[in-house]
């Protein structure tokens, strides 16, 4: 069985724009009206009731994309690891930040089934310096596991007997991993050892992460041609997804074919392809099976099948998102999805279609779907509510700022769009020096 996991809030400091620490919560605020069903999650055994999306609006180069690669990054670095003596990989805000001391942080509460965890690092370009696993009992936190390097970078890790009693056989094996963070695996994550080497609680918070996709622009979740062609519910759902949305699609079709690799590695250097055929010869003849998908579109009353490559950019990114709805919708999937410029090639009525399908879907599951835009029609009340409308927002020092909508005091009455483009919120390009200078 799937266990059931929400992002509850994400704290990220000196990571690329973004310089004091932002936070993004998935709690409504306190003093909010009575949240409709159809918007939340209810965790009955905490009392608390968690969004289910939340949707980030602010100028170009604002920090709206800086915000979701620093959870990538943070995921990767969770599931991944780290190479010895190649850094922690972070980037950092290029100006002056002398309250972050040279140093980066990524915190995240979040609920696995019955449980809620806090995980929290604190790094710079080098060095791991403090990382925090805790878990909520009754209404505070009990830490798990500590850690804490030092300026002559020494690392101790306070194992805590909840996690592990000092007599049992998982807290031997907890010390041996304790005992290897040396000064050469200075840039690795304590819970990637354990997740590594089979400790439950490593490996359940690296399952959350494994949970969470971070989607951008041109980045793929997975083989579609070959989904579509090996699952006949799938393709009937894209099928009747595409002819709804008036894309023009009449079906949805994967053709296989045996390719030889000599003739899959066409684009790569010529230089690679002769070292390759000259030492793996089997290899370089060797066939693979693969799929292409075609679209047939009635033309002249005529089925007329079209490759990828002659479709719009609007049907490619309904390509892209469909299967979210469908994951979430009918394969029960409990996932998190960050999408950035949701609205990509899109007409606003099918990114609204979108987002209303998604909050009908998710209710099945508690998925959840944190995105970014530009298209202001998605503010509209039918659309998204005020508790689920973030801006973001480059302040006089640089700094990418992210505050919610739910900030300023609701007018009644008033039109969110209007204001917003209007400049109430901030979160809008300044364009008060145009026409003010000679071209």
């Amino acid at each position: 069985m799937k266990e059931h996991g929400m992002l509850l809030r994400y704290t990220v400091g000196n990571f690329r724009s973004i310089g004091t620490p932002v936070t993004l919560t998935m709690f409504p605020p306190k003093d909010a009206a009575e949240i409709p069903d159809s918007m939340v999650t209810r965790l009955p055994e905490r009392d608390w009731t968690v969004l289910r999306r939340a949707g980030i609006w602010g100028p170009n180069a604002s920090g709206k994309s800086t915000l979701l690669q620093s959870f990538q990054f943070f995921r990767k670095l969770i599931l991944s690891g780290r190479n010895s003596q190649s850094g922690t990989g972070v980037t950092q805000f290029a100006g002056n930040l002398p309250q972050m001391d040279g140093k980066s942080i990524f915190q995240v509460l979040f609920s696995a089934g019955n449980d809620i965890y806090s995980y929290e690092v604190i790094l710079d370009l080098e060095t791991v310096f403090e990382e925090r696993l805790s878990v909520l009992q009754e209404k505070k936190l009990q830490t798990l596991f500590f850690r804490k390097t030092d300026t002559s970078g020494k690392t101790a890790i306070d194992i805590q007997d909840a996690f592990a009693p000092k007599t049992s056989k998982k807290r031997q094996l907890i010390d041996l991993l304790r005992e290897s963070i040396q000064q050469n695996q200075k840039n690795q994550l304590f819970l990637y050892k354990l997740k590594e080497n089979g400790i439950k609680e490593g490996e359940r918070v690296a399952n959350w992460f494994q949970r969470t996709e971070v989607i951008f622009p041109g980045s793929k979740l997975f083989s579609l041609a070959e989904r579509i062609h090996t699952d006949s519910r799938f393709r009937t759902f894209l099928n009747r997804q595409m002819k709804r949305l008036d894309t023009g699609v009449t079906d949805i079709n994967v053709v296989e074919k045996q390719v030889k690799l000599s003739e899959y590695l066409e684009g790569t250097p010529l230089g690679v392809r002769k070292q390759l055929s000259a030492t793996h010869p089997e290899l370089w003849n060797s066939e693979e099976t693969a799929y292409r998908i075609e679209l047939a579109h009635s033309l002249s009353n005529q089925d007329i099948p079209l490759d990828l490559s002659e479709e719009s950019d609007g049907t490619l990114r309904l390509l892209d998102l469909l299967p979210i709805l469908y994951f979430i919708g009918l394969a029960g999937d409990n996932k998190i999805y960050f999408i950035d410029e949701i609205d990509r090639s899109l007409h606003p009525r099918l990114s609204q279609y979108f987002l209303r399908k998604f909050e009908q879907f998710s209710g099945k599951t508690g998925s959840q779907l944190i995105f970014t835009t530009h298209d202001v029609s998605l503010m509209q009340p039918r659309n998204m509510q005020r508790e689920e409308i973030w801006f973001i927002e480059k302040n006089e020092d640089g700094e990418s700022v992210l505050f919610p909508l739910s900030d300023f005091e609701e007018r009644k009455g008033a039109d969110q769009i209007k204001a917003y483009m209007n400049g109430r919120f901030g979160a809008v390009p300044d364009l008060s020096f145009v026409g003010s200078e000679q071209e």
